[in-house]
């Protein structure tokens, strides 16, 4: 920082989000708020959930959630966005929800033995490997909920979902850049039984 604040502020709905420069956000805050509503939706959650924020970033998806669910877990390997995370449950009084500094292939394999609900996955573009969806899934959550900003990387990923146990009810794509072709989609997967 060479002049002013070391973050900028940002809202989503009611909470306070304090935003370094390694942090990921996303550009449209508005579009957002109706794109997480979306992945809420999807969990179906009850409030008595425990439910893992993959690829957290400064913590939006995981805080949204959290209003929701028993507990949240957020897991994100920048070490700056896992501070912004933390700082801004303190900010918003969530003491139910917090964030690791791990890689989320890593955090899976240490929790695979634990009870978890949802697993919310927000990957960057590239989508996630087959070995970071294996390793996922080794949670055994009764659903995931998975935030994609590539319908290419998230077709690829459902199918090897699909392979290991989990199937796709559905895809809710949100226009997230009105007249571009700037994409999310959110894909409710669920156990195969």
């Amino acid at each position: 920082t060479l002049w002013g604040e070391p973050t900028i502020s940002d809202y989503i709905g009611d909470f306070k989000f304090n935003i370094s420069p390694l942090s990921f956000f996303q550009v449209n805050p508005k579009q957002m708020e109706v794109l997480y509503s979306q992945a809420i939706k999807a969990a179906n959650l009850t409030g008595n959930e425990t439910c893992i924020d993959m690829y957290a970033g400064t913590g939006t998806i995981g805080m949204a959630v959290s209003q929701h669910a028993k507990s949240v877990i957020g897991v994100e390997i920048v070490k700056e966005a896992v501070d912004n995370a933390n700082d801004n449950t303190k900010m918003n009084h969530l003491d139910h929800c917090h964030y690791v500094c791990q890689d989320a292939t890593d955090f899976a394999h240490d929790h695979k033995e634990d009870k978890i609900d949802v697993i919310f996955i927000d990957p960057p573009r590239k989508g996630m490997t087959e070995n970071g969806i294996k390793d996922t899934i080794t949670m055994q959550p009764d659903k995931i909920v998975y935030v994609s900003c590539n319908p290419k990387t998230l077709s690829r990923d459902l199918k090897i979902f699909k392979e290991y146990g989990y199937q796709c009810e559905y895809v809710q794509p949100v226009d997230m850049f009105c007249q571009t072709i700037g994409l999310e989609c959110v894909a409710k997967l669920t156990k195969i039984v």
